[in-house]
């Protein structure tokens, strides 16, 4: 039985062990690489900024006299099929004031729904379909709309290289919809002027239609004077020679003033993409964290916005950025992440009541037949137990 354990061996024979070839390349290739002088972008209507250590600022946690609203979103497969996907989604938002959670007054904080999607034919191509199902009836009016996600299978912003998108990647896009929606009236219901709301994830937009969930809930930001702000835990940005760029900037951070604060970094890039309204920032929330994260805020409150007034903001995220499971991530996040997550028991249990209704109805087999035209490799992976 394979364990992952490696035998007591001296280190010369461990050495040898091909594991230890691959580390040794990889770090050497890493050695290699030099920061950059700039971050690197392919697409001409981002202008990058180069590097200057006079761009690193004190991040100073202030005291927020507004409430700061965390948003996330999640979503996981009940049963799926080459021409049909059910997925149960879950978008959730909460609130804090001075450090403190506290309870909304107008907007249900979690909803819950179906996403049916399915390919139909229309006029010899191979198209995406969706239908959406609340869990609650009153849920319906945060959905998005069924016709905004009707897809081509080929659409560019779907597809991953040549091949016909995944009919999966359709559910996904119910939930970022979803999201935007329900930040959107989170904004409307219970926000004021100077409070401040944090998606998780990027203010980019990226797939068809997306564009028009986000330019509401933006447009709502800007009428309320409410600070649209987003967070990422993960950042595929690169250097100049390739280098990670969030790690590049953390490296320069050693040669600054401020390596043992927090801090933030700013400018990055100058975005002049219609899809992506958005001032580029990197922070360090917490003075003993090892992350640094990617920080947006729309574009059209940054350049209304005085210096102060960014330091203020990111000086409140860094106030709720404590928690000992994740110092330097804000503890919102944490919990919007919690809460919006759907675990792999639910997916099992929402999955299990799909197949019990389905025996029920007598379509148990046709379901099975459409199933087991993806599913072998499954069976593979679960061979011999």
């Amino acid at each position: 039985m394979t364990t992952g354990y490696i035998p007591d061996i001296d280190m010369q024979a461990r050495r040898m062990l091909p594991i230890h070839q691959v580390v040794d390349k990889i770090s050497g290739r890493l050695a290699r690489i030099p920061l950059g002088s700039r971050p690197e972008f392919s697409d001409p209507r981002y202008l990058p900024k180069e590097f200057n250590l006079d761009y690193f600022h004190r991040l100073e946690r202030t005291v927020f006299d507004g409430q700061v609203c965390f948003v996330d979103g999640g979503n996981s497969p009940i049963f799926s099929a080459p021409n049909f996907s059910v997925q149960l989604v879950r978008t959730y938002f909460n609130l804090f004031k001075g450090g403190d959670r506290i309870n909304p007054k107008h907007l249900t904080q979690r909803i819950e729904f179906y996403a049916i999607c399915y390919a139909v034919n229309d006029g010899g191509r191979i198209f995406y379909e969706s239908e959406l199902v609340p869990m609650k009836e009153e849920f319906g009016e945060f959905l998005p709309d069924s016709n905004d996600l009707r897809f081509d299978s080929f659409d560019a912003t779907l597809v991953l290289g040549p091949m016909r998108a995944p009919i999966h990647r359709v559910a996904e896009t119910a939930r970022q919809f979803a999201e935007w929606k329900y930040l959107g009236l989170a904004i409307e219901r219970e926000l004021e002027s100077g409070d401040v709301i944090v998606r998780d994830g990027t203010l980019q937009t990226v797939v068809t239609k997306e564009r028009k969930y986000a330019n509401i809930a933006s447009n709502m930001a800007v009428e309320k004077d409410v600070n649209l702000i987003s967070l990422s835990k993960t950042s595929t940005l690169f250097t100049s020679t390739g280098y990670p760029l969030m790690a590049a900037i953390s490296e320069l951070a050693e040669k600054s003033k401020f390596k043992d604060t927090s801090w933030y970094y700013n400018p990055i890039v100058e975005i002049k993409h219609p899809d992506h309204q958005a001032e580029m920032f990197a922070v360090k929330l917490h003075p003993n964290s090892d992350y640094v994260f990617r920080l947006e805020f729309l574009k059209r409150q940054a350049e209304m916005n005085a210096p102060k007034d960014f330091e203020s903001i990111m000086g409140a995220i860094s106030a709720n950025s404590d928690d000992l499971t994740f110092p330097g991530y804000p503890y919102g996040l944490l919990d919007a992440d919690r809460f919006s997550k759907v675990s792999p028991n639910e997916a099992e249990n929402q999955a299990i009541q799909f197949l019990s209704c389905a025996t029920d109805k007598g379509a148990l087999a046709r379901l099975n037949k459409c199933l087991r035209a993806s599913n072998a490799h499954d069976v593979l992976n679960n061979f011999g137990g």
